[in-house]
């Protein structure tokens, strides 16, 4: 692995630019990646990446010749969600056996029976019983991991309610560590006066 170069900037408002010269040769096989780190603490909502410089962003561009062989004019990830296997054909459509098209498509009956779920369990918060019932929603394929929170992303402008999977899902894991945290410590205790 090479390190190109790191660089900090906090502002989508401005840029770097860096010309190579002469210029790097990216072989086939070669992969670049870019790391962020986002840095927005002013708000107490989920910020998302937006397109707008008042979203969290992370675009790299990268200017390559010769223009060949690439299905695609770029590339982009949502997480490790990557454009390039949504749409080149040698990935059939398939994310993590999640088949993403079929699952955003208006026909889908799971998306239909995660909303009466979320209606009949659900209210604004996310009780018991709800976080259990999100727990059985998110074991489908395409709502775990990082495409499940895509899939979300994507669907929570046409269903709002659709966010409490993530929401509840997330307050589950940390109370699952706060009850795995209270069980360690009352063991420990209990060896060590034993």
């Amino acid at each position: 692995m090479v390190m190109i170069f790191v660089l900090k900037i906090r502002s989508a408002n401005r840029y770097f630019h860096c010309r190579f010269d002469p210029p790097l040769r990216v072989n086939p096989g070669d992969e670049i990646r870019t790391t962020c780190t986002y840095y927005f603490l002013s708000s107490n909502e989920t910020i998302f990446f937006g397109e707008g410089t008042s979203d969290e962003m992370c675009y790299g561009f990268i200017t390559y010749y010769p223009a060949q062989n690439i299905a695609l004019p770029y590339c982009t990830t949502w997480k490790t969600v990557e454009k390039c296997k949504r749409y080149m054909p040698q990935f059939g459509g398939i994310i993590d056996g999640c088949k993403w098209k079929d699952f955003l498509s208006g026909g889908n009956e799971y998306i239909g029976f995660m909303m009466i779920e979320l209606a009949m369990h659900c209210n604004t918060t996310c009780s018991l019983n709800c976080t259990e019932k999100v727990r059985n929603l998110r074991e489908h394929e395409c709502l775990r991991g990082d495409i499940g929170d895509f899939m979300i992303f994507k669907l929570q402008r046409k269903y709002p309610s659709i966010s409490l999977i993530k929401d509840c899902f997330q307050e589950n894991k940390s109370d699952n560590l706060k009850a795995y945290s209270y069980c360690l410590i009352l063991s420990l205790a209990i060896m060590y006066f034993s």
